[in-house]
């Protein structure tokens, strides 16, 4: 949402554009837990961005920029939660593998 601000400076009128950034409770866009043991998660940062983070309790392992196509209350793409999910998975074979 972009919201337009008119501020009264002295002799002159400044116009400040900006996105309200939502609730934080709402800046999560989608979660899932793999194999019992990793917390995946997407969260809001901008319009169409998000950031994708692997966490093992509270130890964030990876983070990586995602494109996020909508908010949630509209619903996600079926093809970018894929991404998400294969994203995760390749990061966690990497890391049990090692």
């Amino acid at each position: 949402m972009l919201a337009v601000t008119t501020v009264p400076v002295a002799a002159s009128t400044h116009q400040m554009k900006g996105i309200f950034m939502p609730a934080e409770d709402e800046l999560v866009v989608w979660s899932s837990r793999l194999d019992g043991k990793y917390n995946v998660k997407v969260i809001w940062i901008a319009p169409n961005r998000g950031e994708l983070s692997i966490a093992e309790d509270t130890t964030v392992l990876y983070r990586e920029q995602v494109s996020v196509s909508s908010k949630s209350e509209f619903g996600l793409g079926v093809g970018e939660i894929a991404a998400w999910q294969e994203a995760a998975i390749a990061f966690v074979d990497k890391l049990e593998q090692s």
